[in-house]
C-alpha cells in the first residue's frame, strides 16, 4: 500500500522567528533547532535554547511520537521524537508531523524518509533558492509505501539495533586509538631508560 504523507499525518511549519534565535536564560519555551539533530538522525534535547516567543507558541508544541522534517538545506532529514517533552517547540525550518493514521509508526515513516530513494525523490521536488527548500504542498504530496504493522515494527527495531552497533563500533575504535597511543608512548620512553 502507498499513502501520501497528507493520508498519513497532519503537517504544519513549525515556529516562525522574526529574526535569529537566541537563547534567554528567562525562557518560557526550549526550541528544537538544526544544531540539535545529530548525524544518526538523532534528537539531542541535552542543550536547547530556552527562548520567550513572540507569539502564542501552543500550535508548535511538540511532543512524543511527532515526527520533525527538516524542510530547508541541502539534508531534508526526518527525525522521531521519541521522549517527553515539555514547552518544547520546533522552528520553522521544520515541518512538523503528527501521524493520525493507525497503519504506519512515526519512527517507521522517519525511516522511509531518510532513505537514499526517498531522499534523491525529495531533491527533484526541491525549489532550486540558495538554500533548497521542500515546499510543504511537495511535501505533503510524498509518497510513502506502508508494509503491515509487523514489517514496520521488525525494520525500525533493525535500525535501532544497526545504529546501536555503530555506536558501539565508534566507542570500540577510539579506546583502542586511545590504548594503541599510550602503548607506543610507553614504548617511547623505554628506550630512554
Amino acid at each position: 500500500m502507498r499513502k501520501t504523507v497528507s493520508e498519513l499525518a497532519d503537517v504544519q511549519i513549525g515556529y516562525q522567528s522574526r529574526g535569529s534565535i537566541h537563547p534567554d536564560p528567562r525562557g518560557t519555551h526550549k526550541v528544537i533547532q538544526l544544531k540539535d539533530i545529530g548525524n544518526d538522525y538523532k534528537l539531542d534535547t541535552s542543550d536547547l535554547y530556552k527562548i520567550i516567543p513572540e507569539r502564542e507558541p501552543d500550535r508548535y508544541l511538540v511532543t512524543c511520537g511527532d515526527v520533525l522534517f527538516l524542510s530547508r538545506g541541502r539534508y531534508h532529514v526526518s527525525v522521531v521524537i521519541d521522549e517527553q517533552l515539555s514547552d518544547t517547540i520546533a522552528v520553522g525550518t521544520f515541518y512538523i508531523l503528527r501521524v493520525k493514521s493507525s497503519h504506519v509508526l512515526p519512527e517507521y515513516m522517519a525511516w522511509y524518509i531518510n532513505q537514499p530513494q526517498t531522499q534523491a525523490e525529495l531533491k527533484t521536488k526541491a525549489q532550486a533558492t540558495n538554500i533548497p527548500l521542500i515546499t510543504i504542498a511537495a511535501f505533503r504530496d510524498l509518497e510513502i509505501d506502508i508494509p503491515p504493522l509487523s514489517i514496520q515494527h521488525s525494520i525500525v527495531e533493525l535500525t535501532r539495533l544497526v545504529s546501536k552497533e555503530q555506536s558501539l563500533l565508534a566507542k570500540l575504535a577510539k579506546k583502542r586509538e586511545l590504548l594503541t597511543s599510550v602503548i607506543c608512548m610507553m614504548a617511547a620512553k623505554r628506550t630512554r631508560e
